[in-house]
């Protein structure tokens, strides 16, 4: 297989981490993964049935994915300014109240870049779009379904919402509302993922503000990471059951996943149980607790599921959320399957990492591939350490279109 092209990943983090314009998450890190030994492994079919199946596997190359939202992450706020750069609120009269006012927030974020703290004193959903807090964006497409993604804590519990308009006629700030209320923030004491889906309708611009419609104030609300991505146009995942509501009760994993094959329950390198909390997404969130190192098992041993029929050199975009109960960082891996061949091998960094996080909740994760020369990927889990504890749901992927441009060094 000298003549075989290997393709490289690039680890990327959180989905809702907000990128700045095209830029890449500042955070994004790489472990590199030992590669197993080249083995035939046991894979376990749908109908039960055990079949000896020689593999030969490649990691694939991923691409870094933009943010449509400028400074979505606040990382851009000068010490003398009052706002985030790109981000607007009130009136430039001096006369007139603002509703709330817009500090950095001083406590703790997941990756310890800026978030705003808007505590509002008066009720301003009535208030014109453009005197509430938020951006404007432009150069969208027109009549695209778009995902609008952020964090938010309101401890209060007290009616704050997100809005998306239209602007029709910025420079008489003539707008229209594209839906209702996009997203409802609800009562937290800690950062919660939100994200909701929109049409564009027939304008290339339009306005994402935060209000606060409720009669009891003071109202506080922490903002974080804002993303905008364009939906890909397969809306359905490729994912099999993605979100695991398909899990019998009394069976051990959900319907289309694999775990631990060859493995006796005792012997396991790392178990799946069902979640007992609450769950960000409908259907069953996996909770999966490491015993010990599985980086070096075999792909079909470690926790994923197999996704055949793919197109070859085309661009794939996986989705996760993950909750990390641990002190540890574990780890989503995309592989690409060759089943004509006698060996593994792993060339690679780690494609998505999940590192600690019970203090923030569910966060979402995603990253891009490309498929290469190879129709059929195996998506898994792993971690290099005993005692990682990971709660997954909501696994998605999208096809994205023809192959970009290679990486650079990339053989």
């Amino acid at each position: 297989m000298r003549n075989q092209t290997f393709l490289r990943i690039v680890s990327l983090t959180v989905f809702i981490g907000i990128y700045a314009g095209a830029q890449t998450d500042k955070k994004a890190a790489t472990e590199s993964l030992p590669t197993p030994a080249a083995e035939p492994v046991k894979v376990v079919a749908e109908s039960g049935q055990v079949n000896e199946t020689a593999l030969e596997v490649s990691t694939l190359k991923t691409y870094s994915e933009s943010n449509l939202i400028p400074n979505g992450d606040f990382s851009n706020w000068l010490r003398n300014k009052e706002l985030p750069e790109d981000w607007s609120y009130g009136s430039k009269d001096p006369r007139q109240d603002k509703a709330s006012t817009i500090v950095p927030y001083e406590g703790r974020t997941y990756d310890n870049w800026r978030a705003v703290k808007q505590t509002w004193h008066k009720n301003d959903g009535a208030e014109s779009v453009f005197r509430q807090f938020g951006v404007t964006l432009s150069g969208l497409a027109k009549n695209t379904r778009y995902r609008l993604t952020l964090k938010s804590k309101n401890p209060s519990g007290r009616v704050v919402r997100v809005a998306v308009w239209s602007v029709v006629d910025s420079a008489n700030q003539k707008v229209e509302r594209i839906n209702s209320f996009l997203i409802t923030v609800g009562k937290s004491d800690d950062l919660v993922d939100y994200w909701a889906d929109f049409d564009s309708g027939e304008s290339d611009t339009i306005r994402i503000v935060t209000l606060c419609a409720d009669s009891q104030f003071p109202v506080e609300v922490v903002w974080d990471k804002f993303t905008l991505a364009r939906v890909p146009e397969q809306s359905e995942s490729l994912v099999r059951n993605g979100r695991l509501g398909n899990w019998p009760d009394g069976q051990r994993l959900p319907i289309h996943w694999t775990h631990a094959v060859g493995y006796t329950l005792q012997n396991m390198p790392s178990l799946i149980e069902r979640y007992k909390g609450n769950t960000p997404a409908p259907g069953y969130v996996a909770v999966q607790t490491w015993r010990e190192s599985d980086v070096a098992d075999s792909i079909y041993k470690q926790f994923g599921q197999t996704i055949e029929n793919l197109k070859p050199h085309t661009h794939y975009r996986l989705s996760v959320k993950a909750l990390n109960l641990s002190d540890w960082t574990a780890m989503v891996a995309v592989w690409g399957v060759d089943s004509s061949k006698e060996s593994q091998q792993n060339l690679s960094p780690a494609f998505i990492l999940v590192r600690p996080s019970k203090e923030f909740g569910f966060l979402d994760y995603s990253g891009e591939f490309d498929t290469g020369s190879y129709s059929t990927i195996r998506i898994v889990t792993c971690s290099r350490k005993a005692g990682t504890k990971v709660a997954w749901t909501a696994f998605e992927m999208n096809e994205m279109g023809p192959s970009k441009s290679p990486l650079p060094n990339t053989p």
